[in-house]
């Protein structure tokens, strides 16, 4: 009797899919856990009223900074990708402010390229 493997009870597009669906739900898991971890640097560093004036300002950089992360983890890997939540935490320990949107991909990039990956132009981190 011949068993089959979970990836072979799906066939065609259909198994395909399911595959792709686990796979990017366990990548955003893994970006939803270091964007926590950038959150809690935020709350260690600044006061409550920085805090509320930083958070008005805040969406659009929190946007940049998930697109970074997810960029730099489908360029590199998930290190590469951990190396750059650190960096960003890094910059807002140490800076007291958060980095921009473009420091973030020019960092992402630098990250990719130390890592032996190439950054095309026309991706986010290399505009």
């Amino acid at each position: 009797m011949k068993t089959q493997s979970p990836r072979s009870e799906h066939s065609g597009a259909e198994g395909f899919f399911s595959f792709r669906q686990a796979y990017a739900s366990t990548m955003g898991q893994f970006t939803k856990g270091l964007l926590t971890d950038i959150d809690q640097t935020t709350v260690e560093v600044f006061d409550l009223a920085s805090r509320e004036r930083a958070k008005q300002r805040e969406g659009s950089r929190r946007d940049a900074y998930e697109k970074g992360i997810r960029e730099v983890r489908d360029i590199a890997g998930r290190e590469p990708a951990e190396e750059l939540a650190d960096w960003i935490q890094e910059e807002i320990r140490t800076k007291k402010r958060f980095p921009t949107a473009r420091n973030v991909r020019k960092q992402g990039a630098h990250i990719c390229r130390n890592h032996g990956h190439n950054v095309s132009t026309g991706s986010w981190l290399g505009a």
